[in-house]
């Protein structure tokens, strides 16, 4: 039987950032959940079942599972790469708790180059960081509603190192604390909860006379 960690990887790692992948590009006409992801994947990769794989078998499977991540334009980390992972979950983090939160304080859509190739983007609905290298870029994180629910995409090409998550890090940091930080003083916090009173007495009013 193969290890734990070989099925926690996978189910922790490799198909979150397919499923994710795959509704970015909208391959389906439906959103993809876990259970669905796995049955394409197995339906790619020929497997009946992985429940019997032992190590060997379930790395040979992993190998398939990454190809198929790099035909969708996304390198998955092996399982000796969570440290890259991790990285890109703490930004993922730091994108959600101090920009995407703060998207009702900045009005429209505000583009911030924090850098020669790093941009944020911040909208009404969404917060995300690109980060270009070469003709592409190599990093995409994004957080974002759809339909009234919160949704976050994740996705690095193979020119991504983890090296420069750090400075990305500082620099979003630095730009928060520069620009973000000086908008969500009390009379903007104030018209924007009066903004939210406002829309929600309507939202009221219309539920009250159907």
């Amino acid at each position: 039987m193969a290890s734990w960690e070989l099925h926690k990887y996978y189910r922790g790692v490799c198909l979150p950032m397919i499923k994710s992948r795959l509704n970015h590009l909208k391959a389906c006409s439906f959103r993809l959940n876990n259970i669905q992801t796995h049955q394409l994947i197995k339906w790619l990769t020929n497997t009946e079942s992985t429940a019997k794989f032992d190590n060997k078998r379930y790395l040979e499977f992993l190998e398939n599972v990454w190809c198929i991540g790099a035909h969708i334009g996304i390198v998955i980390p092996d399982p000796n790469e969570q440290t890259e992972m991790q990285k890109l979950k703490e930004l993922h983090e730091l994108l959600y708790t101090i920009y995407f939160k703060s998207r009702d304080f900045i009005k429209g859509k505000n583009i911030y180059n924090i850098g020669p190739e790093i941009k944020i983007t911040i909208g009404n609905n969404s917060a995300s960081i690109n980060c270009y290298l070469f003709t592409e870029y190599h990093i995409e994180i994004s957080v974002f509603t759809h339909e009234e629910i919160t949704k976050s995409l994740i996705s690095v090409t193979p020119e991504f190192n983890d090296k420069y998550v750090y400075e990305i890090i500082q620099k979003i940091n630095d730009l928060y604390n520069s620009e973000i930080n000086p908008k969500i003083n009390k009379e903007n916090r104030l018209s924007v909860i009066d903004s939210q009173i406002e829309n929600l007495t309507k939202e009221k009013q219309i539920l009250e006379n159907e």
